[in-house]
């Protein structure tokens, strides 16, 4: 499946699931790089990145509000993810500068954009993340659905969680094995032969992840990634 494909049956299964409703919602659902599959060779992707949902900041209204101005629309995909590349890769804000700097430590440079396709489990735009845990409660099922096609899509090596919520509910859901591996100490995709090699963490900002955690954590993925 394309990411293009993707992108139209997430953003029609939450109409349906009444999860989003366009003639109501200020801002779009989150859109993947339409790229990725063709200019951006899914071969290179290692490593497979997870958050809650795309926050809305005040910078983000922002800049979202002038787009909606330059076209009228926010169906132009391709100004939508050159805008969220901006955030990952250039002008990058907090959030993706840990995330980046995590795989840069345990992989070297450059690894968060040549390397990894990062994705949130909720597409809405919001920054309040009760709300949002809400919502991944209630429909858990189908966002679950689309996460087993989008990796399946991807096909990436190992699978980072960074949210402990997500991964307290992936583990309650027993969307993953329960324990971790005996011999790989990480977690597995359940119902599939050859399944990613999962790491279920805590967000690497706002005091989530203290620094001996994180050192340790990174310790952990350097040996996941060269076994």
């Amino acid at each position: 499946m394309a990411i293009k494909i993707f992108n139209e049956q997430v953003q029609k299964d939450y109409i349906e699931h009444e999860i989003f409703h366009p003639s109501q919602e200020s801002y779009p659902l989150m859109k993947y790089d339409e790229d990725y599959g063709s200019v951006k060779p899914f071969e290179k992707v290692r490593f497979f990145s997870v958050g809650l949902n795309p926050s809305l900041t005040g910078n983000a209204r922002t800049k979202l509000d002038e787009l909606r101005k330059s076209n009228e629309s926010f169906d132009n995909v391709k100004e939508l993810t050159d805008y969220q590349n901006e955030l990952k890769y250039s002008k990058q804000i907090p959030y993706f500068k840990r995330i980046d700097g995590f795989f840069k430590e345990i992989s070297g440079s450059n690894t968060f954009k040549d390397s990894v396709f990062h994705y949130d489990f909720c597409q809405l735009r919001e920054t309040e993340s009760n709300k949002v845990k809400l919502v991944i409660k209630d429909n858990f099922k189908l966002l679950s659905g689309h996460f087993s096609q989008i990796i399946q899509i991807v096909n990436p090596e190992v699978i980072f969680i960074f949210n402990g919520f997500l991964s307290s509910l992936l583990l309650e859901k027993k969307f993953t094995t329960t324990k971790p591996d005996k011999k790989n100490g990480c977690y597995f995709l359940k119902g599939m032969d050859r399944s990613p090699k999962i790491v279920l963490a805590n967000q690497l900002s706002g005091g989530a992840t203290s620094k001996v955690h994180k050192e340790l954590l990174i310790w952990h993925s350097k040996r996941l990634i060269n076994e």
